[in-house]
């Protein structure tokens, strides 16, 4: 097997066999020579052997070659590839996401992310992967673009903008970070805006407006979803400042604004 993968039986009737052999393969001499073979099945019945065999052959191929296999894996249903012959499953896609921002250079992992995501068919699945791991080469611009553009997208791509916090990101990357934050908060869709907030509080360090965001939320009377989450992330920005009170006091312009709403003809009686 070692000397010809390509001759595996991994196409066999017996399933044990034909699995047994997808998986060998990533124990040989030179596993990363088995990559296209293994990488053939990412979107048949053996796929959930061979692409976890891939992931570790993967570490043994050379990144020029690794970022053309797995581009051919990432390209969604109905687009020809040379690799693989059947459409990649999602969770192939998912794992190809994975080993090119973890395994390749930060400029072509990158440039390979927001490729995927971009194309058009893409399983919003695998565009939020891309988003998920687009933190990780920061320091290329094609991932900033990225993940500018999920966070003004569908509500899955705001989430998964969401899901990273502060301390995963180096100090330089931060405040370029919150202000996607405050992007993924300027929604009308309530179940987005209401992470959105609590994620903000815990960027605030580096969200200037972040009190002045959430003020605002708190103080629209006419919004009935998402006032709550937005009155509990202020408490918790709050909580969180140094000295309980970041600089003038926004739980008091809330309260202000609050208490002197009914001054405007016709509107709600705040008293």
């Amino acid at each position: 097997w070692a000397d010809a993968p390509d001759v595996v039986p991994a196409d066999a009737s017996d399933v044990v066999l034909a699995e047994a052999a997808l998986a060998a393969l990533a124990r040989t001499d030179r596993p990363g020579d088995a990559l296209p073979a293994l990488l053939a099945h990412a979107g048949g019945d053996r796929a959930r052997v061979a692409v976890y065999a891939a992931t570790r052959a993967a570490r043994y191929a050379e990144p020029s070659r690794l970022g053309r296999l797995v581009r051919g894996v990432l390209a969604p249903d109905g687009v020809a590839t040379a690799v693989p012959p059947v459409p990649p499953k999602v969770t192939s896609r998912k794992e190809a996401v994975r080993l090119a921002a973890t395994l390749l250079p930060v400029t072509d992992a990158a440039a390979l992310l927001a490729d995927a995501f971009e194309l058009p068919g893409q399983h919003p699945d695998v565009q939020a992967a891309c988003v998920a791991f687009a933190t990780r080469p920061l320091d290329a611009e094609r991932s900033w673009e990225l993940l500018t553009a999920a966070a003004s997208g569908r509500r899955e791509l705001r989430h998964a903008v969401l899901r990273t916090r502060p301390l995963d990101l180096p100090e330089a990357h931060r405040a370029r970070y919150a202000q996607l934050i405050r992007v993924v908060c300027d929604t009308d869709d309530p179940e987005v805006a209401a992470a959105g907030y609590g994620a903000l509080a815990g960027w605030s360090p580096w969200a200037p407006d972040a009190a002045a965001v959430l003020v605002e939320a708190v103080t629209e009377l006419g919004n009935r979803a998402s006032w709550r989450p937005a009155a509990d992330a202020l408490l918790d920005l709050m909580a969180a400042a140094p000295d309980g009170s970041p600089g003038d006091n926004p739980l008091a312009w809330a309260l202000a604004a609050l208490v002197t709403a009914d001054a405007r003809p016709g509107g709600p009686d705040a008293e």
